[in-house]
């Protein structure tokens, strides 16, 4: 989609346009007569009202007021007093507190104060009403939009957390005649848990918050299968916790069709690119790619109608004039991407940012917290992510041309084993654009990759793009192989050759994450897709460099090569892939390794999560726990027999036991893509001793 002339995403809750006024030439008095104009005119419809359903009106009254404060009336209290009585008509309303978001932000504390005891004071708390719980979830969301609920204690957060699922489990009443499609009151309560139980886990790194805010959602599931809010939650919570085949699952079950395939998949895709699920992730693709095929078939239908009737003709030349200007690579930049990012949990407001593997910041103010968001949001389309986007065309370009520059330079068809300039050019090109979307022009990048191969560099400097780097120097030894021109010259004998470098490139950076790896089960956001990625694209990219060099010097046919000065000057080329395919077998060997260590029984495993949740402590986790475990047993008759039945099939255990098998098989999907591996290297390797010896 071509690029907005506003931002992609606008966070009106970042910031109030107080300059507005200022840059009017009127004068305060025209000002404020006309905002009196305007008042009387918006009261005269609040009068005619029929219904409590109109809130246009009252939403001008704010607005009105605004604009008074605005211009300097910061003593008038009648915009308090417009908000309070929009919270007093509306506030039992799903939507009253987005509604003036905008506004919120512009009041003082102490109005905040007296808004919230306002809004509490006007309806019973202990009464089961629609109406009661309207207001008690506004509530809470004028406190979590006002980042009021950041500053509170631990032991508070764990309070209200409670008392969310305890109020929702108490209004369950409610909803027991509705259709299983319609939304049930109070569904918002267990996001707004789940969401606390996500910030007490970032404060406190006690995993046990962070399951307990995968149980309060799949509680919710249980109870009605069809929010879609409680399945993208877990879809993120369940890729942090490494439990992908889980996440996968629940974004199936969201059945995205058609355009959504667009702006939905970013919630999942980013996540199994990195992994070991390579069929899966391939029909998600797919299915995203059949969209786009169709759509484009459908529009050359129309448009080749349009023609045949002789009308729309200037559509058509401007369609074939935008065609051409996207072919520009220029012009192809000023593209983003049409991802609906405000879908997103907060911890995760784009795809390259998780608060949750940062430290949290203890001083940060709520207004600090959403700047931060919104600026993480403003650049995730035109930063790093375009850049990620271009280099990752540039790899099967590059790959085809490492493969055709081994089998040319050893192989017999071509006139002394030269490479054609052309190909050399194109490398070479492709190189400095990738180069350039790391960050580098191609000679620091070539000093970087020689730093941090001798160890002169530290690879943590590096780590966000370090597979890009690893993948970066297993191109430049694709080119120094079958190049004249030297992209790394050695200034001695006794200096390392590019399939040195990158045999101790690829051991630094394994060795690195394994050594900071923790364990899946207990540690979220682990090294896994690093690993994974690290397996999946530099290591297989070097690997299918050293299958097409020994294809390429393989006997072809029935004819046996003879023996003499051709076949022996490729000895040291030889004994160089064999050094390497010898240190990626002890690499991969070392991953193999790590993630036996990793699996365990499924019961020890269980146990070890419900270690985290202990059913006896009145602090810290285990609370939230008791609350799902012990209501359901109470009530059925209440709740309806549809939502009853649904409850007896609700069980702590089981939503656990689910969240080991998915990391075992995560883990053991990984092990069996490095078995893959190691078995062609092993099977090369043995084709190497046999040539050599």
């Amino acid at each position: 989609m071509p690029k907005p002339t506003t931002g992609g995403h606008t966070c009106s809750s970042c910031s109030v346009d107080s300059t507005m006024l200022n840059k009017t030439s009127l004068s305060e008095e025209v000002v404020e007569s006309r905002l009196a104009s305007a008042l009387s005119f918006v009261q005269k419809l609040q009068k005619n009202e029929s219904g409590d359903c109109v809130r246009g009106p009252h939403l001008a009254n704010i607005e009105i007021q605004r604009q008074r404060r605005l211009s300097g009336n910061t003593i008038d209290r009648k915009f308090i007093e417009a908000l309070v009585n929009y919270f007093h008509r509306f506030g039992h309303l799903s939507c009253s507190s987005s509604d003036v978001e905008i506004y919120l932000h512009m009041l003082s504390s102490d109005e905040i104060t007296e808004l919230l005891d306002t809004i509490s004071r006007s309806f019973d708390a202990s009464s089961v009403s629609v109406k009661a719980l309207g207001l008690t979830i506004t509530t809470f969301k004028v406190q979590e939009l006002l980042g009021i609920l950041l500053s509170k204690s631990t032991t508070d957060l764990q309070r209200i957390a409670k008392g969310m699922v305890e109020t929702f489990y108490k209004n369950l009443p409610l909803s027991r005649d509705l259709d299983p499609q319609e939304s049930m009151h109070g569904e918002e309560l267990l996001s707004m848990a789940s969401s606390i139980l996500v910030q007490l886990f970032w404060r406190t790194r006690n995993l046990g918050y962070l399951l307990e805010a995968v149980l309060v959602l799949e509680f919710g599931l249980t109870v009605r299968k069809h929010v879609w809010q409680y399945k993208i939650t877990l879809v993120h919570l369940y890729s942090y916790l490494g439990a992908l085949p889980l996440a996968h699952r629940r974004y199936a079950s969201l059945e995205v069709k058609n355009i959504l395939l667009e702006s939905i998949s970013h919630h999942i895709l980013p996540q199994m690119l990195s992994s070991p699920f390579l069929q899966q992730t391939a029909n998600l693709v797919k299915d995203y790619l059949k969209f786009i095929d169709d759509h484009l078939k459908e529009s050359a239908d129309l448009t080749c109608l349009a023609y045949r009737h002789r009308t729309y003709s200037k559509s058509v030349l401007e369609n074939l004039n935008h065609l051409v200007y996207l072919s520009n690579e220029d012009n192809m930049k000023h593209l983003t991407f049409n991802e609906d990012l405000e879908a997103r949990p907060w911890w995760t407001p784009t795809t390259s940012v998780n608060f949750l593997s940062e430290p949290i910041d203890e001083v940060s103010t709520p207004v600090c917290f959403r700047a931060k968001v919104c600026k993480h949001k403003s650049t995730e389309k035109d930063g790093p992510k375009m850049r990620d986007t271009e280099r990752k065309s540039l790899v099967p370009r590059l790959i085809y041309l490492s493969m055709h520059g081994c089998v040319s330079s050893l192989g017999e068809t071509e006139l002394n084993g030269a490479v054609s300039d052309i190909t050399i050019g194109e490398m070479k090109t492709l190189l400095e654009k990738y180069a350039r979307s790391i960050g580098y022009s191609i000679d620091d990048a070539l000093s970087m990759i020689l730093g941090m191969s001798s160890g002169k560099k530290s690879i943590k400097d590096f780590a966000p793009d370090i597979v890009s780097w690893m993948s970066f120097a297993v191109f430049i030894n694709a080119m120094n192989f079958w190049s004249n021109e030297s992209l790394i010259p050695r200034t001695d004998q006794s200096g390392p050759s590019s399939w040195q470098i990158v045999d101790s490139l690829v051991k630094i950076c394994v060795e690195e994450q394994l050594t900071e790896a923790n364990r899946i089960l207990t540690c979220p956001g682990n090294n896994i897709p690093v690993l994974v990625q690290m397996v999946t694209e530099p290591i297989s990219w070097h690997l299918i460099m050293i299958q097409s060099c020994m294809r390429a010097m393989a006997p072809q046919g029935k004819k046996k090569k003879k023996s003499g000065p051709a076949e022996r000057s490729n000895i040291p080329q030889l004994q160089g892939i064999q050094r390497s395919v010898q240190c990626l077998i002890n690499t991969v060997q070392s991953i193999q390794i790590w993630l036996s260590d990793q699996m365990c029984p499924e019961e020890q495993a269980l146990d070890t999560l419900l270690s985290y949740l202990p059913a006896a402590s009145d602090e810290g986790p285990g609370q939230m726990l008791r609350v799902l475990e012990d209501n359901p047993a109470a009530h059925h008759s209440e709740l309806g027999d549809r939502i009853a039945q649904s409850l007896k099939t609700w069980n702590c255990t089981d939503a656990l036991r689910r969240i080991v098998g998915a990391e075992h098989e995560l883990l053991a999907e990984f092990k069996k893509t490095c078995d893959s591996k190691l078995k062609l290297l092993t099977s090369e390797a043995a084709s190497l001793s046999s040539v050599l010896h």
